[in-house]
Protein backbone atom coordinates (compact mmCIF):
# COMPACT_ATOMS: atom_id res chain seq x y z
CA UNK A 1 0.00 0.00 0.00
CA UNK A 2 1.13 3.56 -0.54
CA UNK A 3 0.58 6.59 1.64
CA UNK A 4 1.77 10.22 1.29
CA UNK A 5 2.44 11.88 4.60
CA UNK A 6 3.52 15.45 5.49
CA UNK A 7 6.34 15.64 8.10
CA UNK A 8 6.53 18.74 10.26
CA UNK A 9 9.50 20.24 12.05
CA UNK A 10 9.28 21.38 15.66
CA UNK A 11 8.36 24.82 14.37
CA UNK A 12 5.37 23.48 12.46
CA UNK A 13 6.77 23.96 8.93
CA UNK A 14 6.62 21.06 6.44
CA UNK A 15 10.03 19.51 6.02
CA UNK A 16 9.75 16.75 3.42
CA UNK A 17 7.19 14.63 1.56
CA UNK A 18 7.80 10.92 1.37
CA UNK A 19 5.96 7.85 0.25
CA UNK A 20 5.61 4.48 1.92
CA UNK A 21 4.66 1.34 0.10
CA UNK A 22 3.67 -1.77 2.05
CA UNK A 23 2.90 -5.15 0.60
CA UNK A 24 -0.21 -6.67 2.21
CA UNK A 25 -0.77 -10.27 1.40
CA UNK A 26 0.88 -12.09 -1.47
CA UNK A 27 0.91 -10.13 -4.70
CA UNK A 28 -1.78 -7.77 -3.53
CA UNK A 29 -1.54 -3.99 -3.04
CA UNK A 30 -4.11 -1.95 -1.22
CA UNK A 31 -4.24 1.82 -1.05
CA UNK A 32 -4.57 3.12 2.44
CA UNK A 33 -7.19 5.72 2.85
CA UNK A 34 -8.14 7.68 5.92
CA UNK A 35 -6.48 6.68 9.18
CA UNK A 36 -9.76 5.56 10.71
CA UNK A 37 -9.89 2.62 8.33
CA UNK A 38 -6.64 1.12 9.69
CA UNK A 39 -6.46 -1.18 12.65
CA UNK A 40 -4.14 -0.18 15.45
CA UNK A 41 -1.62 -2.78 14.36
CA UNK A 42 -1.59 -1.21 10.92
CA UNK A 43 -0.95 2.21 12.32
CA UNK A 44 1.93 0.85 14.36
CA UNK A 45 3.38 -0.80 11.29
CA UNK A 46 3.18 2.44 9.30
CA UNK A 47 4.86 4.35 12.12
CA UNK A 48 7.75 1.89 12.32
CA UNK A 49 8.17 1.99 8.58
CA UNK A 50 8.19 5.80 8.58
CA UNK A 51 10.95 5.88 11.17
CA UNK A 52 13.00 3.40 9.15
CA UNK A 53 12.59 5.44 5.97
CA UNK A 54 13.54 8.65 7.71
CA UNK A 55 16.65 7.06 9.19
CA UNK A 56 17.68 5.60 5.85
CA UNK A 57 17.23 8.93 4.05
CA UNK A 58 19.12 10.91 6.65
CA UNK A 59 16.15 13.11 7.56
CA UNK A 60 16.14 14.99 10.82
CA UNK A 61 14.14 17.80 12.29
CA UNK A 62 16.85 20.19 11.16
CA UNK A 63 16.36 22.32 8.07
CA UNK A 64 16.73 20.73 4.67
CA UNK A 65 20.32 20.30 3.52
CA UNK A 66 21.77 19.74 6.99
CA UNK A 67 23.92 16.65 7.56
CA UNK A 68 23.51 14.27 10.47
CA UNK A 69 25.66 15.27 13.42
CA UNK A 70 26.92 18.52 11.89
CA UNK A 71 24.49 20.71 13.80
CA UNK A 72 25.42 19.05 17.09
CA UNK A 73 29.13 19.47 16.37
CA UNK A 74 28.65 23.13 15.55
CA UNK A 75 26.71 23.62 18.76
CA UNK A 76 29.54 21.96 20.71
CA UNK A 77 32.07 24.27 19.10
CA UNK A 78 29.92 27.28 19.83
CA UNK A 79 29.62 26.20 23.44
CA UNK A 80 33.41 26.08 23.68
CA UNK A 81 34.10 29.44 22.06
CA UNK A 82 31.07 31.56 22.81
CA UNK A 83 28.74 32.44 25.58
CA UNK A 84 27.74 35.93 24.76
CA UNK A 85 29.65 39.16 24.28
CA UNK A 86 33.10 39.02 25.82
CA UNK A 87 32.98 35.27 26.39
CA UNK A 88 34.55 34.20 23.12
CA UNK A 89 37.95 32.55 23.20
CA UNK A 90 40.08 34.49 20.73
CA UNK A 91 42.88 31.91 20.46
CA UNK A 92 42.65 28.12 20.10
CA UNK A 93 45.73 27.54 22.27
CA UNK A 94 44.39 29.43 25.28
CA UNK A 95 41.45 28.67 27.57
CA UNK A 96 40.98 32.41 27.95
CA UNK A 97 38.01 34.56 27.01
CA UNK A 98 38.14 38.09 25.65
CA UNK A 99 36.65 39.34 28.88
CA UNK A 100 39.33 37.60 30.96
CA UNK A 101 42.09 38.97 28.76
CA UNK A 102 40.66 42.47 29.17
CA UNK A 103 40.84 42.03 32.94
CA UNK A 104 44.56 41.23 32.66
CA UNK A 105 45.18 44.54 30.92
CA UNK A 106 43.38 46.75 33.46
CA UNK A 107 46.58 48.18 34.99
CA UNK A 108 48.09 49.10 31.61
CA UNK A 109 47.68 52.52 29.98
CA UNK A 110 44.40 52.76 28.09
CA UNK A 111 45.96 52.89 24.63
CA UNK A 112 48.08 49.78 25.28
CA UNK A 113 45.16 47.88 26.79
CA UNK A 114 42.96 48.81 23.84
CA UNK A 115 45.62 47.67 21.38
CA UNK A 116 45.80 44.29 23.08
CA UNK A 117 42.06 43.68 23.42
CA UNK A 118 41.27 44.87 19.89
CA UNK A 119 43.73 42.32 18.51
CA UNK A 120 43.42 39.58 21.08
CA UNK A 121 44.30 36.77 18.66
CA UNK A 122 47.41 38.57 17.41
CA UNK A 123 48.49 39.41 20.94
CA UNK A 124 48.20 35.83 22.15
CA UNK A 125 50.03 34.67 19.02
CA UNK A 126 52.89 36.96 20.04
CA UNK A 127 52.78 35.95 23.72
CA UNK A 128 52.99 32.23 23.00
CA UNK A 129 56.70 32.09 21.98
CA UNK A 130 57.60 34.35 24.92
CA UNK A 131 56.03 31.85 27.30
CA UNK A 132 58.13 29.14 25.65
CA UNK A 133 61.36 30.99 26.47
CA UNK A 134 63.31 30.66 29.71
CA UNK A 135 61.36 32.89 32.14
CA UNK A 136 64.65 34.33 33.42
CA UNK A 137 64.93 36.26 30.16
CA UNK A 138 61.92 38.37 31.08
CA UNK A 139 62.33 38.33 34.85
CA UNK A 140 61.32 41.65 36.42
CA UNK A 141 64.07 43.28 38.45
CA UNK A 142 63.70 46.83 39.72
CA UNK A 143 63.62 49.00 42.84
CA UNK A 144 60.47 47.29 44.07
CA UNK A 145 61.36 43.73 43.14
CA UNK A 146 64.91 42.78 44.08
CA UNK A 147 66.88 39.61 43.64
CA UNK A 148 67.96 37.59 46.68
CA UNK A 149 71.40 38.19 48.20
CA UNK A 150 72.75 34.87 46.95
CA UNK A 151 71.52 35.28 43.36
CA UNK A 152 74.07 34.43 40.69
CA UNK A 153 73.45 33.10 37.16
CA UNK A 154 74.75 29.60 36.64
CA UNK A 155 75.77 30.07 33.00
CA UNK A 156 78.27 32.94 33.15
CA UNK A 157 81.11 32.88 30.63
CA UNK A 158 84.36 34.86 30.66
CA UNK A 159 84.35 37.41 27.84
CA UNK A 160 88.14 37.60 27.89
CA UNK A 161 87.99 34.24 26.10
CA UNK A 162 86.06 35.88 23.27
CA UNK A 163 88.24 38.87 22.49
CA UNK A 164 88.21 37.77 18.88
CA UNK A 165 84.52 38.67 18.83
CA UNK A 166 84.25 41.68 21.11
CA UNK A 167 85.92 44.99 21.90
CA UNK A 168 86.13 44.96 25.70
CA UNK A 169 86.78 48.18 27.63
CA UNK A 170 88.11 46.25 30.61
CA UNK A 171 89.06 42.71 31.52
CA UNK A 172 87.24 40.26 33.80
CA UNK A 173 83.75 40.83 32.39
CA UNK A 174 81.23 38.00 32.38
CA UNK A 175 78.04 37.39 30.40
CA UNK A 176 75.20 34.87 30.59
CA UNK A 177 75.83 32.20 27.98
CA UNK A 178 72.27 32.48 26.69
CA UNK A 179 73.08 36.00 25.47
CA UNK A 180 76.50 35.15 24.03
CA UNK A 181 75.55 34.14 20.50
CA UNK A 182 72.90 36.86 19.98
CA UNK A 183 75.40 39.48 21.17
CA UNK A 184 78.09 38.05 18.89
CA UNK A 185 75.76 38.20 15.91
CA UNK A 186 74.70 41.75 16.69
CA UNK A 187 78.26 42.99 17.15
CA UNK A 188 79.36 41.29 13.92
CA UNK A 189 76.47 42.78 11.94
CA UNK A 190 77.18 46.27 13.27
CA UNK A 191 80.86 45.87 12.39
CA UNK A 192 79.95 44.83 8.84
CA UNK A 193 78.23 48.22 8.56
CA UNK A 194 81.23 50.07 9.95
CA UNK A 195 79.90 50.38 13.53
CA UNK A 196 81.91 49.24 16.57
CA UNK A 197 79.89 48.19 19.60
CA UNK A 198 82.37 48.18 22.48
CA UNK A 199 81.33 46.58 25.77
CA UNK A 200 81.84 48.55 28.99
CA UNK A 201 79.89 46.68 31.68
CA UNK A 202 78.03 43.38 31.76
CA UNK A 203 77.40 41.08 34.74
CA UNK A 204 77.73 42.60 38.20
CA UNK A 205 77.55 40.68 41.45
CA UNK A 206 75.32 41.94 44.22
CA UNK A 207 78.38 42.79 46.34
CA UNK A 208 79.92 44.76 43.47
CA UNK A 209 76.69 46.72 42.97
CA UNK A 210 76.49 47.48 46.67
CA UNK A 211 79.96 49.05 46.64
CA UNK A 212 79.22 50.92 43.39
CA UNK A 213 76.02 52.48 44.69
CA UNK A 214 77.70 53.44 47.97
CA UNK A 215 80.40 55.27 46.02
CA UNK A 216 77.83 57.18 43.95
CA UNK A 217 75.88 57.99 47.09
CA UNK A 218 78.95 59.52 48.77
CA UNK A 219 79.68 61.66 45.73
CA UNK A 220 76.19 62.69 44.58
CA UNK A 221 73.93 62.08 47.58
CA UNK A 222 71.32 59.36 47.82
CA UNK A 223 68.54 61.14 45.93
CA UNK A 224 70.67 61.74 42.86
CA UNK A 225 72.40 58.37 43.02
CA UNK A 226 69.05 56.59 42.92
CA UNK A 227 68.25 58.24 39.60
CA UNK A 228 71.10 56.58 37.68
CA UNK A 229 72.33 53.69 39.81
CA UNK A 230 70.55 50.69 41.30
CA UNK A 231 70.99 49.47 44.83
CA UNK A 232 72.24 45.95 45.45
CA UNK A 233 69.73 43.38 44.23
CA UNK A 234 67.83 45.86 42.07
CA UNK A 235 70.11 45.94 39.03
CA UNK A 236 69.44 44.13 35.75
CA UNK A 237 73.20 43.59 35.55
CA UNK A 238 72.83 40.85 38.18
CA UNK A 239 71.04 38.73 35.56
CA UNK A 240 74.11 38.56 33.34
CA UNK A 241 72.06 39.54 30.29
CA UNK A 242 72.35 43.35 30.50
CA UNK A 243 75.11 45.14 28.60
CA UNK A 244 76.36 48.71 28.84
CA UNK A 245 77.89 49.89 25.57
CA UNK A 246 80.33 52.66 24.81
CA UNK A 247 80.87 55.67 27.03
CA UNK A 248 77.99 55.08 29.49
CA UNK A 249 76.99 58.73 29.15
CA UNK A 250 73.90 60.46 27.71
CA UNK A 251 76.01 61.54 24.73
CA UNK A 252 76.20 57.91 23.61
CA UNK A 253 72.72 58.31 22.10
CA UNK A 254 74.15 60.66 19.45
CA UNK A 255 77.01 58.39 18.41
CA UNK A 256 76.85 56.04 15.41
CA UNK A 257 76.85 53.07 17.81
CA UNK A 258 74.01 54.53 19.87
CA UNK A 259 71.92 55.22 16.79
CA UNK A 260 72.57 51.77 15.36
CA UNK A 261 71.50 50.05 18.57
CA UNK A 262 68.34 52.12 18.81
CA UNK A 263 67.41 51.00 15.32
CA UNK A 264 68.58 47.40 15.27
CA UNK A 265 69.13 45.91 18.74
CA UNK A 266 65.61 44.46 18.91
CA UNK A 267 66.33 42.25 15.89
CA UNK A 268 68.82 40.35 18.04
CA UNK A 269 66.63 40.21 21.13
CA UNK A 270 68.18 43.20 22.93
CA UNK A 271 65.92 45.80 24.51
CA UNK A 272 66.52 49.34 25.76
CA UNK A 273 65.62 49.18 29.44
CA UNK A 274 65.43 52.86 30.38
CA UNK A 275 64.06 54.99 27.53
CA UNK A 276 63.99 58.75 27.25
CA UNK A 277 61.44 60.71 29.30
CA UNK A 278 60.36 57.63 31.27
CA UNK A 279 62.15 58.22 34.57
CA UNK A 280 58.75 58.62 36.23
CA UNK A 281 57.95 55.07 35.09
CA UNK A 282 61.22 53.11 35.30
CA UNK A 283 62.80 55.02 38.19
CA UNK A 284 65.95 55.77 36.18
CA UNK A 285 67.14 58.48 33.83
CA UNK A 286 67.48 57.83 30.12
CA UNK A 287 70.27 55.29 29.62
CA UNK A 288 70.86 54.96 25.86
CA UNK A 289 73.81 52.65 26.57
CA UNK A 290 71.96 50.02 28.63
CA UNK A 291 70.45 47.10 26.72
CA UNK A 292 69.15 43.83 28.10
CA UNK A 293 68.83 40.56 26.22
CA UNK A 294 65.21 39.37 26.52
CA UNK A 295 64.98 37.28 23.32
CA UNK A 296 63.61 38.12 19.88
CA UNK A 297 60.03 36.97 20.66
CA UNK A 298 59.93 39.37 23.61
CA UNK A 299 61.32 42.34 21.68
CA UNK A 300 58.70 41.72 18.98
CA UNK A 301 55.97 41.55 21.61
CA UNK A 302 57.21 44.77 23.21
CA UNK A 303 57.28 46.65 19.92
CA UNK A 304 53.89 45.42 18.72
CA UNK A 305 51.78 45.65 21.87
CA UNK A 306 53.56 47.58 24.63
CA UNK A 307 54.40 50.81 22.83
CA UNK A 308 58.05 49.78 22.71
CA UNK A 309 58.36 50.12 26.50
CA UNK A 310 60.10 47.19 28.17
CA UNK A 311 58.85 48.15 31.63
CA UNK A 312 55.17 47.72 30.71
CA UNK A 313 55.79 44.32 29.17
CA UNK A 314 57.93 42.95 32.01
CA UNK A 315 55.44 44.08 34.64
CA UNK A 316 52.58 42.51 32.66
CA UNK A 317 54.45 39.20 32.35
CA UNK A 318 55.44 39.28 36.02
CA UNK A 319 51.82 39.72 37.07
CA UNK A 320 50.13 37.41 34.57
CA UNK A 321 52.61 34.87 33.24
CA UNK A 322 51.31 32.16 35.59
CA UNK A 323 47.72 32.81 34.49
CA UNK A 324 48.63 32.66 30.81
CA UNK A 325 50.60 29.45 31.28
CA UNK A 326 47.74 27.82 33.19
CA UNK A 327 45.31 28.74 30.44
CA UNK A 328 47.45 27.17 27.74
CA UNK A 329 45.80 24.04 26.34
CA UNK A 330 48.00 21.00 26.88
Amino acid sequence: MTQNRQIFTSGGAPAQRFEIRLRVGRGFRRRVGAPHRLAPAGLLLIGVAAVMVLAACGFSTATEGSQPGRAAEAEDRDAETTGGAGHERPHPEFELTEEELAELTETLPDEIAEGITSDARGFLDAVLPVLEQDPELTRLVNKDLRLPEDYRPEDLVELDEYRDRFVLNRSGMQLSERALEPLSEMVAEALSEGITLDLSSVYRSIDYQRDLFARYERVHGREQAERFSAEAGASEHHLGTAVDFGSITPEFADTPAGGWLQENAWRYGFSLSYPEDKEWLTGYIYEPWHYRYIGRPATELKRAYFDGIQHYMLVFLHEHRDTLERRLRS
